[in-house]
């Protein structure tokens, strides 16, 4: 009797694990699913290269910088790697200037790639060609996630972090492959990850 209510306490412990699991899943992906509607509602959203392109801060970015960088950013990917600007017109549906904690993060359930765009300026003060070249790695980046999660990659944080700097490295090779010291890169991505 006694080993009869363990298993059953057991087995409810577990779908209530899972339950709050899909439950953390499902409020984050209610709240994307809200974003993406507001924002597409609120404005048009501009598409270049069937990328859609929105600022969730439209009174910040009047002078449209946002939009012009972002599609100078995929003009720049189309010169320099047909390859690299492929992976992204794969993965990456959306572009979406938002507040973050971080540069950038990829969602996977919509192919939306958020941009702290915002940090991206404060971060390349009035050079606008060098935000622009960091600004298509960050899009190589994050399109890489979006390649890995479609392998089904997932799981805990080792497995987090081996992935986050495979898409690093991928980050880096374009860098490099565009004819920059990635010594110089390097640092300056080790500087941006150490301050989120």
């Amino acid at each position: 009797m006694g080993a009869d209510y363990r298993l059953n306490v057991q087995a409810r412990i577990r779908c209530n694990v899972h339950a709050a699991t899909y439950t953390i899943w499902s409020r984050s992906f209610v709240l994307f699913t809200w974003i993406r509607r507001v924002i597409y509602r609120s404005q048009a959203p501009e598409v270049h290269r069937g990328i859609r392109i929105a600022s969730f801060r439209p009174f910040q970015d009047s002078d449209g910088c946002f939009s012009r960088c972002t599609t100078s950013a995929l003009e720049y990917l189309a010169h320099k790697d047909h390859r690299r600007l492929n992976r992204v017109l794969k993965y990456v549906k959306h572009i979406i200037d938002m507040p973050l904690r971080t540069a950038a993060t990829y969602i996977r359930q919509d192919d939306l790639c958020c941009v702290n765009f915002r940090y991206l300026r404060t971060t390349f003060p009035g050079e606008e060609r060098v935000l622009i070249e960091f600004y298509a790695s960050l899009l190589v980046h994050e399109a890489t996630h979006g390649r890995l999660y479609s392998f089904g990659s997932g799981g805990g944080r080792k497995r987090r972090e081996r992935l986050e700097n495979i898409c690093v490295q991928e980050q880096l090779r374009f860098l490099k492959r565009c004819g920059h010291d990635e010594l110089l890169w390097k640092e300056l991505i080790a500087k941006i990850r150490a301050s989120y």
